[in-house]
């Protein structure tokens, strides 16, 4: 394999607060490893950043489409009941998974505001494996280092 392209969906994780790039290529259930659930200690981290950033997997995403067009902002290592799903009616782009899962995670925020759930970042263990993974210089956690380009398409298709 030459190259991978991670498509990960918007998704809350109880433990590790979010699920998005980063933990869909570290925590994939019999895709890179076997029971990836003995990895789920400290709320996954470091783990999630420490499996990322593997050079055999790390050399190889070259690309990350997250599915956002619907979020699940409550209990999102399940299946997803309707009552925790909102239409964020969005798709994100990216060559940096940290920065892609910081403005993730931050959708999933604002969706468990408005249901009035506890946000993620109140959590102090949920999301650190954000800020491990740009320590490992796998990208950008902090938003003002983060460059969003947004663009808008019509219901006819045009933008």
């Amino acid at each position: 394999m030459d190259a991978l392209i991670n498509v990960p969906n918007l998704k809350h994780h109880p433990l590790a607060g979010f699920t998005g790039c980063l933990k869909s290529i570290s925590h994939a259930n019999d895709t890179i490893m076997e029971g990836p659930d003995r990895f789920h200690r400290n709320a996954c981290n470091p783990y999630i950043a420490d499996i990322y950033a593997i050079e055999a997997i790390r050399s190889k995403v070259r690309l990350q489409v997250m599915n956002s067009l619907v979020g699940i902002f409550d209990r999102g290592a399940y299946p997803p009941l309707p009552k925790f799903q909102w239409p964020h009616n969005a798709i994100l782009l990216g060559v940096d998974p940290v920065a892609l899962d910081a403005i993730g995670a931050e959708s999933v925020d604002a969706a468990r505001a408005e249901a009035a759930k506890r946000p993620v970042r109140r959590d102090r263990r949920a999301l650190r494996y954000l800020e491990t993974a740009a320590e490992r210089r796998l990208g950008q956690c902090r938003p003002d280092h983060i460059q969003k380009v947004a663009i808008t398409i019509d219901a006819d298709g045009g933008p």
